[in-house]
């Protein structure tokens, strides 16, 4: 903003001082990343995700061009969670890379003394895109939500396009602008709640798990449970190692009293996730109801080993030690309690 709407100095003379203040750290940064690379670490580690920095990198300037830039032109298609697992040619990350960070960058500085809002526009554009998508792997390889604030530049750009048009060109301009709001309308319907919002993702991406999941998880809420039940295997079927559908099963037959239907589905979780806290403490209650105390005990001990914070396995870890007249213990286990969470109040 201070370039282009406070400074005097021209962009190319921007350019030129920002180049020379960042050449040595943007080497810096380059060797450290090397370094890291050849020793087979990550420089940033990131929150769950399944992409390597490298595989993020070469992914995400296709998915830029591709999908947000086409979204933001013409938002049809859209999902809450989007599959994007295509394989990217060689050539098409040159061809996009190149475009966006080097055609449009040489473009902004080109156009930027004649139209300093479209080059304003367009330089937020990619910024802010660079957070969500560049070397650093996030959970989602595409979300729409990553095109949100770039989207600002686009109106900018759009906004000030449309100041040149001919008077006969507005009437173009105010049917697209319709169509714009009638998507809206449409997807807001879309938003309205959690089933219709996953059941879209599930219908346009059938073979990801995660609408199916949270689709179920949406009926259990409802107490839909067997349709919650049905998509759960369903992304079961799609990835029969899914821990959260399994886990989400074991709820549900929880739910229904039907134990004996739950332990399992939670065994299984817990064979391939050992550390999935949720999990633990829903065997461990399932355990506590059929009498097997000292397991379902140890199953809430793992449940807070992976989760301190996770407030039903601390409750029902001491009235356990209190119903089984080791008051003692319970006191003992309630000061820990009180110590990670000191507004706790549990009664014994």
């Amino acid at each position: 903003y201070h370039l282009y709407f406070i400074s005097s100095d021209p962009p190319m003379a921007w350019a030129g001082k920002i180049a020379k203040r960042l050449t040595l750290p943007v080497l810096g940064v380059l060797g450290l990343f090397l370094a890291m690379w050849l020793n087979g670490k990550s420089l940033l580690p990131a929150g769950q995700t399944n992409y390597a920095w490298f595989e993020y990198a070469i992914k995400e300037p296709s998915v830029i061009l591709l999908y947000y830039f086409h979204k933001m032109i013409l938002p049809v298609g859209l999902s809450v969670d989007v599959d994007y697992s295509r394989g990217i040619h060689f050539i098409e990350f040159i061809a996009c890379f190149i475009t966006i960070y080097i055609a449009i960058p040489m473009y902004i500085i080109r156009l930027s003394p004649e139209n300093k809002l479209v080059g304003f526009g367009l330089s937020w554009m990619v910024i802010s895109l660079i957070p969500t998508s560049s070397i650093v792997p996030l959970l989602d390889l595409v979300a729409e939500r990553h095109a949100y604030l770039p989207m600002i530049g686009f109106s900018i750009v759009l906004g000030r396009i449309m100041q040149d048009y001919a008077l006969w060109k507005w009437g173009l301009f105010l049917t697209y602008v319709g169509v714009l709001c009638l998507l809206t309308i449409e997807r807001n319907d879309v938003w309205k709640d959690d089933v219709s919002l996953w059941k879209d993702a599930s219908i346009k991406y059938p073979l990801l798990t995660r609408p199916h999941n949270n689709l179920g998880e949406a009926h259990d809420i409802l107490g839909n449970y067997e349709e919650a039940i049905k998509e759960f295997n369903i992304a079961l079927k799609i990835n029969p190692s899914h821990v959260f559908a399994l886990n989400n099963i074991g709820n549900i037959y929880g739910k229904k009293n039907e134990v004996q239907k739950a332990i399992p589905y939670f065994e299984m979780a817990l064979s391939i996730d050992p550390t999935h806290a949720t999990a633990n403490y829903n065997l461990g209650l399932a355990y506590q109801k059929i009498q097997r105390f000292n397991e379902a005990y140890q199953l809430y001990e793992r449940a807070i080993r992976y989760n301190p914070y996770m407030d039903p396995a601390w409750r029902n870890k001491i009235m356990l030690l209190d119903a089984l007249g080791m008051k003692a213990k319970a006191f003992e286990e309630f000061g820990n309690y009180k110590r990670i969470m000191p507004d706790a109040d549990l009664p014994l």
